[in-house]
């Protein structure tokens, strides 16, 4: 997977996640117009995976091609200095959590790589 573009979701303080770029339709900031439509239909990805939302950040919504609309703290790309290493995860790794399929590693930060169609309640 190394060719893949990557979409960085910060979820809270120490969490972020990554998503395959061609899996997302649109990037909604809170300044868009159309961003209360969807907000109230949007799974926040801090509740779902329990852990706290990060206070200081802008607050994003995530439309992916499937339909789903997720709630993320900020959103970035990787710059080009950043060589992250995909490192793919047995399935049962997580036991019932089968949101993560992957990681991406750089120097000592790791970025939990979302498996779209095992998040969801009651995977966090």
């Amino acid at each position: 997977m190394p060719s893949e573009q990557w979409l960085l979701l910060q979820v809270g303080a120490a969490l972020e996640l990554a998503l395959p770029f061609s899996r997302v339709r649109r990037v909604l900031h809170r300044q868009e117009r159309d961003f209360e439509s969807y907000a109230s239909q949007a799974a926040d990805l801090a509740d779902c995976l329990g852990v706290p939302p990060g206070a200081g950040l802008p607050g994003v919504l995530i439309l992916l091609n499937s339909g789903a609309c997720w709630r993320a703290g900020g959103v970035l790309l990787p710059d080009g200095r950043e060589r992250l290493s995909y490192l793919s995860l047995p399935g049962d790794l997580f036991r019932d959590r089968a949101w993560c399929r992957g990681v991406l590693s750089d120097r000592g930060r790791w970025i939990y790589v979302v498996n779209e169609e095992g998040f969801g309640e009651g995977n966090g």
